[in-house]
């Protein structure tokens, strides 16, 4: 079952902290935290201005990438969704957004010390302004007069917030163009280049069919689903168009359209749809865990430090990345769910399938073996347990009635 409000009669405290949220709001923090300061090697200035004076001075460094600045204001919205559902307080919107900046500015100031570090107070304006943009999504969906409307008999948030996981990792760097021959690249592999492989073929065959059942999910069940199953597919691809670094290829194109058109006429329709659609993603991710099946004889080491891949490089490919593990592990987990799972059990089995394939990385040549990923599976099922509870429905979200 899902967690429902209280009863009509039931007046809520009018100062309150739902602790569901509030757990998943102190790991959203720890974890930002913990990527933002590592490795945590803090040393003296001597000679220099002081932190904050160089935090004033940053405004005028050279900017960010289109994409880098995106993945900050992204790295902050859960923050500020979180929080907002957490407390229920007056003038908790205003609330929120300045623990996001104090939370953010002490991280800059703390990075000046950090030998790794660029002290910058653009990412304060970026950070913030996801802190704002999550909070105000936390807000909308407190109100009473739109209820109804975030409720599962309308709109599902997990889905919802996969998709919207999808979308952040499909689509970086998110920079559209005007540029025509861009348009023509980005269209040149469907007649150009051959068809791909079964193995490529499959993995796009697996994503959409995972998008077009969350699509669904999200709904509750319209008759009229697949429109936007349909229209959803179109932006994506049209976007992948327009969008910089991006491309269409023909085994993405021919997997989609195989993938949408079996949920539509056939899955959905189906009281086990949801355990079929599960049974493909775990494939999938297994697959892209352990491709390309070449192992080698000497292991490598295993990395227990969490998000340890997450704290070199550029912050978008992280945050890109991040997204993408969020997707698959995070949709696998819901989908056992909706195939009658409970979602502790759907997220440690999950979380034993991750870990597994972490350690047989260890023999797998240009791969990073760690933790991270189980630890992700495990922060997806929390966050879905602290907004649905324990259970969902067992019947697949397309399944007619």
């Amino acid at each position: 079952m899902e967690r429902r409000d209280p009863a009509p009669g039931r007046r809520t405290p009018r100062y309150s902290v739902d602790r569901r949220f509030l757990l998943v709001t102190l790991v959203v923090t720890a974890v930002i935290l913990h990527g933002s300061l590592y490795p945590y090697d803090f040393r003296p200035q001597p000679g220099s201005d002081g932190p904050i004076a160089t935090l004033l001075e940053s405004w005028h460094a050279p900017r960010d990438s289109f994409g880098e600045m995106v993945a900050n204001v992204l790295l902050y919205m859960p923050f500020g969704f979180f929080a907002v559902l957490a407390l229920r307080i007056p003038l908790r919107l205003p609330l929120v957004i300045l623990l996001g900046l104090a939370l953010c500015t002490s991280i800059e100031l703390a990075q000046y010390y950090d030998t790794s570090r660029i002290t910058s107070l653009m990412d304060i304006c970026l950070n913030t302004t996801g802190t704002v943009l999550g909070a105000i999504a936390g807000v909308i969906v407190r109100i009473p007069s739109l209820a109804p409307v975030f409720r599962l008999r309308s709109l599902r948030p997990v889905p919802l917030l996969l998709l919207a996981a999808m979308l952040g990792y499909h689509l970086y760097p998110y920079v559209p163009t005007i540029d025509v021959h861009k348009y023509w690249h980005a269209l040149k592999p469907l007649w150009l280049n051959p068809l791909a492989g079964p193995r490529v073929v499959f993995h796009y065959f697996a994503l959409w069919l995972t998008i077009s059942f969350l699509v669904s999910d999200a709904l509750g069940r319209p008759r009229w689903s697949w429109f936007f199953v349909l229209s959803l597919a179109a932006f994506v691809f049209v976007a992948k168009v327009l969008i910089v670094d991006q491309s269409v290829s023909l085994a993405e194109l021919a997997g989609g359209l195989a993938a949408i058109i079996l949920w539509l006429a056939v899955l959905e329709r189906m009281r086990w749809g949801a355990a079929i659609v599960a049974v493909v993603l775990c494939a999938l991710v297994i697959m892209l865990r352990l491709e390309p099946f070449v192992f080698r004889a000497i292991p490598g080491q295993f990395g227990w430090l969490p998000f340890r891949s997450f704290l070199g490089g550029a912050i978008g490919v992280n945050v890109q990345s991040f997204f993408e593990k969020s997707f698959l592990y995070g949709g696998l987990v819901w989908i056992a769910g909706r195939a009658g799972l409970d979602l502790r059990i759907a997220t440690a089995a999950v979380a034993a399938i991750v870990l597994a394939t972490s350690v047989v990385e260890i023999y797998l040549p240009g791969r990073s073996a760690e933790i991270t990923d189980a630890v992700v599976t495990i922060l997806m099922g929390a966050i879905f347990i602290a907004i649905t509870g324990t259970k969902v429905s067992r019947v697949p979200a397309g399944a007619r009635p």
